[in-house]
């Protein structure tokens, strides 16, 4: 998915992340995505996020990746609705429901690999979400939260997870000024309720 340099090499893999992309929503949040303020990640779908950071690139090997495979294949595909808008400082979340299946694959990640828990936080206080819209201005954040709300419940089906990997740069979203959307680019899949590792 991701392209080369102007020097002609793959820019190399900074940080991982663990998501479960909910692609049914992808239409509802599309209209947003250009709105976000800094620029919204690239390749990364509506998702519901698992672990974020997960571990360094470097550190995804065979035992890694067969972990997380275990994990997943233990979880049956989900059925849920997004039923919910919410507004946090700066974010319009979308809510699923049922929460309780995406806190206990953070918790079982996390347990599984406490190295990616950041410090002084907690899976089981994890609260599922659809990042909608990322912004400083409330007026548009306040019209997002009204159009999204109007468009729920939606149902929708989740039939795996994703491990991905951001190049060219780290957390950029995170980092006040920052200018140019992170690239993200999908490592490898887990289907939910199969075991294929």
């Amino acid at each position: 998915m991701s392209g080369e340099s102007a020097e002609g090499v793959a820019p190399r893999p900074v940080e991982s992340a663990v998501i479960v992309p909910v692609l049914q929503a992808d239409a509802l949040l599309r209209a947003w995505k250009p709105r976000w303020e800094p620029p919204a990640p690239v390749g990364i779908p509506a998702c519901v996020t698992i672990a974020y950071p997960f571990l360094s690139p470097d550190e995804l090997g065979p035992d890694t990746l067969s972990g997380l495979a275990e994990i997943f294949a233990a979880q049956p595909p989900l059925a849920i609705r997004l039923a919910g808008v919410a507004r946090w400082p700066g974010l319009v979340v979308v809510q699923p429901e049922p929460a309780e299946p995406f806190i206990a694959l953070a918790e079982q990640v996390h347990a599984r690999f406490p190295s990616s828990m950041t410090p002084g936080a907690d899976a089981g206080s994890l609260v599922p979400h659809l990042t909608a819209l990322r912004s400083p201005d409330d007026v548009l954040l306040d019209e997002a939260a009204t159009t999204l709300a109007e468009r729920l419940p939606l149902a929708v089906s989740v039939a795996e997870a994703w491990l991905v990997q951001a190049t060219g740069g780290t957390r950029a979203w995170l980092v006040e000024g920052a200018t140019g959307a992170e690239r993200w680019t999908l490592r490898m899949r887990f289907p939910l309720g199969v075991n294929r590792y």
